[in-house]
């Protein structure tokens, strides 16, 4: 029973990352199709760019709600901590 979990798990990350790698080929090759198709200068620049501020963009909302959840633990922690 705990081998075949075991090999349960592992053939899920191989899937898993399997489709990853496709997904991740699909959208290089879209870019490369779409992105300024007869400049590369222009398309790499674009990406770096855009890739850049979708990081910024995710890294700011995420950020702020850790931030926001971290404060409310603190709090929910102060007040239902036995008192000594």
């Amino acid at each position: 029973m705990m081998a075949m979990r075991h090999l349960k798990k592992h053939l899920h990350f191989f899937f898993r990352a399997t489709a990853l790698i496709f997904l991740w080929r699909g959208a290089w090759h879209l870019m490369d199709m779409w992105l300024f198709p007869n400049d590369a200068f222009s398309s790499n620049l674009a990406s770096l760019v855009i890739g850049a501020g979708l990081l910024l963009m995710a890294d700011t909302i995420f950020m702020t709600k850790t931030s926001q959840e971290t404060r409310e633990e603190r709090r929910h922690e102060r007040e239902y901590a036995p008192q000594e």
